[in-house]
C-alpha cells in the first residue's frame, strides 16, 4: 500500500506531455529542441510505464534518466549559446522549461529552480498578461517539487518520526501556487486539467502521511475529513474544467481514477457533477458549484461531515 501511495505522484505527470506537443515550427534551432522535447517525451512515457511492475523499475529508472539527462544537457548548452536567436523565434521559453522539467525529473530541484529564476526575459509578451503554457509551467514547477519533498519525508519516516506539520507545510505551499497558477491561465487552459491533478496528487500525500503516522479517533477523523473534502472540490473541477478544454476525451474514468486514489468516492450530498454512475457534468451544474476547500487544514476545528 505504501508503494502505491508513492507512486501516485509520478502517474499524474504523464499528462503535461500533451503541452508541448506541436508547438515548435520551422525555424532555426528547432530540430534541437524537437530532438530535447522527444527525450523529455520518451523518458516520462518509460518512467509511468515502469510503475506498473517492479521487474521493469531498475531498467526503466536508467532509461528515463538518460532520456531526461540528454534533453537537459542539450537545452542547457543550447540557451547558452544561442539564447538570443532562441528568444528571436520564441523558443527560449520551450527550451528553458524542458530543461527545468528535465532537472526536476532527475531530483536535481536545484538546477531547475536555477532555470526557472532565469525565465522571467525569455518571452516577451507584456508583463501582467496572462501567462502562456511555458510562464505557467515556471509558475507551476516550485509547487510540483515541494510535492515530491513532502512525500520523501513521507516515504523516508517510519511513521511516529513523521514531522506531519512540515509536510502538510509543504503541501498547503504546493497547493497555493498550483492554485495561483490555475487561477492565472484561465478555465478554458489545457493546463488546468494537468495543475488540478497535480492538485489531487497533494491530498493523495496528504493520505498518505495520515495513514503513515497512525491517527487515531479525533485526530484521524479531522484529518481524512479535511482531505477529503479537498478531493472531492478538486474532482468536481476536475470535471467542469473538462468541459471548457477542447478536444477532451471522456472523463468519467478519470474522474473514477481520482476519487479512489486520493480518498473521495461519491457520497450523498457531493456536487452533483460527480454522482455515478453516470457521472452528471453539464455546464448548469457546473455554473452552481460551490464545494468548500479542505486547506487550511485547521484540526481545532471539528472536522468537516
Amino acid at each position: 500500500m505504501i508503494r502505491a501511495s508513492f507512486n501516485k505522484r509520478l502517474v499524474v505527470f504523464s499528462l503535461c506531455l500533451a503541452s508541448f506537443m506541436g508547438l515548435v515550427g520551422c525555424v532555426e534551432n528547432a530540430k534541437t529542441v524537437r530532438e530535447a522535447q522527444a527525450a523529455f517525451s520518451r523518458a516520462a512515457t518509460i518512467e509511468n510505464r515502469s510503475l506498473l511492475g517492479a521487474e521493469q523499475a531498475v531498467q526503466g529508472s536508467t532509461e528515463a534518466a538518460t532520456d531526461y539527462r540528454m534533453a537537459a544537457t542539450t537545452m542547457q548548452k543550447l540557451i547558452a549559446d544561442k539564447s538570443d536567436d532562441l528568444k528571436k523565434d520564441n523558443l527560449l521559453c520551450t527550451a528553458m522549461i524542458i530543461a527545468a522539467l528535465s532537472w526536476w525529473r532527475l531530483g536535481d530541484n536545484d538546477a531547475a529552480l536555477k532555470v526557472v529564476n532565469e525565465s522571467a526575459n525569455c518571452s516577451e509578451a507584456p508583463t501582467g498578461t496572462q501567462p502562456g503554457r511555458d510562464l505557467a509551467l515556471f509558475q507551476a514547477l516550485p509547487g510540483l517539487i515541494r510535492i515530491d519533498q513532502a512525500n520523501k519525508k513521507i516515504s523516508a519516516s517510519s511513521g511516529n518520526d513523521l514531522q506531519f506539520n512540515d509536510v502538510m507545510r509543504l503541501l498547503e505551499d504546493a497547493n497555493n501556487i498550483l492554485q495561483t497558477t490555475r487561477s492565472e491561465v484561465g478555465t478554458g487552459h489545457p493546463l488546468q486539467l494537468y495543475l488540478i491533478q497535480s492538485q489531487l496528487a497533494i491530498v493523495r500525500n496528504w493520505q498518505f502521511a495520515i495513514y503513515k503516522k497512525n491517527f487515531r479517533m479525533n485526530q484521524l477523523l479531522c484529518e481524512t475529513g479535511h482531505a477529503r473534502q479537498q478531493c472531492v472540490k478538486l474532482v468536481a473541477e476536475l470535471a467542469c474544467s473538462s468541459l471548457g478544454v477542447a478536444g477532451q476525451p471522456s472523463i468519467e474514468q478519470l474522474l473514477t481514477y481520482w476519487e479512489y486514489v486520493a480518498g473521495c468516492e461519491f457520497r450523498e450530498g457531493d456536487p452533483d457533477v460527480l454522482k455515478s454512475p453516470p457521472k452528471s457534468i453539464t455546464n448548469e451544474k457546473c455554473a452552481q458549484l460551490n464545494a468548500p476547500s479542505g486547506f487550511p487544514d485547521n484540526c481545532d476545528a471539528q472536522p468537516p461531515q
